[in-house]
């Protein structure tokens, strides 16, 4: 931004020096004008070169007297500009407050009425703010991912942010947000359907475990088939499961939803879990866990993909919800007149301040920069106009010589 506004004043700059350059030459084209009427002895030429030539010197005077002394010279009422530096600062703070920043005038101002939050949130999502979007601003969270790592690594000793994590509650709050879930029936039978495949592949080694190598357990199975029983009773229970209306089901939902009560709101409960959690995880642990997760981030870009698409798609809902985006854009609007209206005398008196800390001749470069291109043309209309009156006065002059 510095460099972009450093080319813009050497632009004006160097228009500002080509006009004064072009004003000047005309002052000069008025004088020998001045000089030629005397050679050719032209009355009317002199007499309109004459009012021409003072009518340049005339305005070159104003306008210089408005930055500078003219010539460097302290003539009264001359460097105007720099000498009334603190009354500048002080009337344009008071000006810019009561015609910009009041809140009558900011309620009806068109920029607010242009304002559109849709269109900002769009750009937002399309990516079209090169300043800002949710790709770049996904982009600068992914590129941290790697500098967190190696933070966590570094520290991994300190991590010591276990002590206050509940892990019972948040628990509590997942099982809890599943329970409640559209879904919540499939899930549970996929999980039952998921613990019958894990116990048929389990079902031999479980039949050895119950069996052992003792003589003694393998007679009594051999006579009582106990380990048959206990895994036909298993079998016969994750069957009972897979059908939604049986009782079993039901007392495992319930026994579910009790204990996620238990560890929200049981207090022995919730100090168990999160007791045994605590105690099996260390700041190793935890710094292993951290690391793998935040590698499982990066190498998937979760955030620039997964989490990115989840704020596309909230905001795009929220901006197609018109009486949300309505209410919104109204009350955001009304924000803004209140904010800045309740601040207008700080902005003003920021204005004033930041005048008043200019350089005298600081300030009058930076206005005769911005306003000196056009009051060069004040000095040739100066010339021209005086010109065409000295020529007129000539015109009269000789009429009046003709009558008498």
């Amino acid at each position: 931004m510095q460099i972009i506004s450093k080319v813009i004043n050497r632009n004006k700059q160097n228009q500002l020096q080509r006009m004064k350059l072009i004003t000047t030459s005309l002052l000069f084209v008025a004088g020998g004008l001045l000089y030629l009427s005397f050679v050719l002895d032209w009355h009317w030429l002199r007499a309109m070169s004459e009012a021409a030539l003072v009518g340049g010197i005339a305005d070159w005077f104003a306008v210089v007297a408005l930055f500078r002394h003219p010539l460097g010279l302290p003539i009264p009422h001359t460097a105007i500009i720099p000498k009334s530096k603190d009354d500048i600062a002080k009337n344009l703070g008071l000006f810019i407050k009561s015609e910009f920043f009041s809140k009558e005038n900011l309620r009806k101002s068109t920029f607010l009425e242009k304002l559109s939050l849709k269109k900002i949130i769009q750009s937002f999502i399309d990516g079209k703010s090169t300043s800002f979007s949710i790709d770049t601003l996904a982009q600068a969270l992914e590129s941290k991912v790697p500098l967190l790592s190696e933070k966590i690594q570094e520290e991994r000793k300190n991590l010591n942010f276990l002590d206050n994590v509940n892990f019972a509650r948040l628990i509590g709050e997942g099982l809890q947000a599943v329970q409640s879930s559209a879904s919540y029936d499939e899930i549970v039978k996929e999980l039952v359907e998921i613990i019958d495949e894990k116990f048929q592949s389990l079902k031999g080694k479980l039949r050895q475990e119950l069996i052992g190598d003792s003589l003694i357990n393998k007679a009594v199975s051999f006579f009582t088939s106990y380990d048959d029983k206990v895994i036909n009773g298993i079998e016969e229970y994750i069957d009972k499961l897979k059908n939604p209306n049986a009782k079993e089901l039901t007392q495992l939902k319930n026994a579910l939803q009790d204990y996620i009560h238990k560890l929200l709101h049981d207090q022995s409960t919730m100090n168990s879990v999160n007791a045994k959690i605590k105690g099996a995880l260390s700041s190793e642990m935890s710094a292993k866990i951290l690391t793998a997760i935040l590698e499982h981030i990066q190498e998937n870009k979760i955030i620039s993909t997964t989490l990115a698409d989840i704020v596309k798609r909230a905001l795009t809902n929220f901006i197609n919800n018109t009486h949300k985006l309505t209410l919104t854009e109204r009350w955001l609007k009304s924000k803004i007149v209140n904010i800045v209206g309740d601040y207008s005398d700080e902005i003003a008196g920021f204005i004033e301040n930041m005048i008043k800390s200019w350089d005298a001749q600081e300030i009058s470069q930076k206005l005769e920069l911005e306003v000196g291109k056009d009051l060069q043309f004040i000095r040739i209309n100066g010339m021209l106009v005086g010109g065409l009156i000295g020529w007129a006065i000539y015109g009269i002059e000789w009429l009046f010589s003709l009558s008498q």
